[in-house]
């Protein structure tokens, strides 16, 4: 059995990395504390409440300015984590198949973690095969504009008979607003009245997702 009270490098080479807790990670990543607080409960203090994406949402000079931080950890921190969400944000390949909202968030869910809100649209073959993805909107913390017009020529570029639209919610809470649902019912109409089936609408944060089509919340096109 592994030393419990070994520091996080020790275990990381007796029981591997993925069984670090996260401050034991960011402990490893920043490498020294302060004076009088050592480097895990350094990591402890940025981590607070949230998961390491959250440090994402903060800018090098934010988190330069934390005490025991500073520029050289700052940087390794975000390189660190912005790397991780690279290795797990592949775009659908051409032909694969979306078979679930969870299949849907597993993807996107990665790739959107600690970016401002952004809204994706999947367009898929009759068959529900991925034929592309396109970016249709880039916003803030929390408000993303999108023009339902580009949404449809896109999807018409690209011969799509179906669409799953994706956007993460900074905030981490993917309850769909006001705003979502309106947005929803206005592409579900508009999609049918140009051939197109909006299937699903899904909002991912880093560790949580809803689908409107599970909620009973995807209007008919009718």
């Amino acid at each position: 059995m592994p030393n419990l009270a070994a520091g996080p490098r020790e275990r990381l080479w007796v029981i591997g990395a993925s069984a670090l807790r996260d401050d034991e990670l960011v402990a490893l990543l920043i490498g020294t504390g302060r004076r009088g607080v050592p480097a895990l409960a350094l990591a402890r203090e940025l981590l607070g409440t949230g998961d390491p994406a959250h440090l994402l949402t903060q800018s090098p000079a934010q988190l330069a300015r934390r005490s025991g931080i500073g520029m050289a950890k700052a940087a390794r921190l975000l390189a660190a984590i912005e790397l991780g969400r690279r290795a797990l944000s592949a775009a659908p390949t051409r032909g694969d198949r979306l078979r679930s909202p969870a299949a849907v968030a597993a993807l996107y869910g990665p790739r959107l973690a600690g970016l401002a809100e952004h809204f994706v649209v999947v367009h898929l073959d009759q068959r529900h095969r991925v034929l592309a993805e396109t970016v249709a909107a880039r916003g803030g913390s929390d408000r993303c504009p999108v023009a339902v017009r580009e949404v449809l020529s896109a999807a018409l570029s690209h011969g799509a008979s179906a669409i799953v639209c994706v956007h993460n919610h900074p905030s981490g809470d993917v309850e769909p607003s006001p705003e979502d649902r309106e947005l929803t019912r206005r592409l579900a109409q508009a999609s049918a009245l140009v051939g197109v089936t909006l299937l699903d609408h899904v909002i991912v944060a880093a560790s949580d997702f809803c689908s409107l089509s599970e909620r009973g919340l995807l209007p008919s096109p009718s």
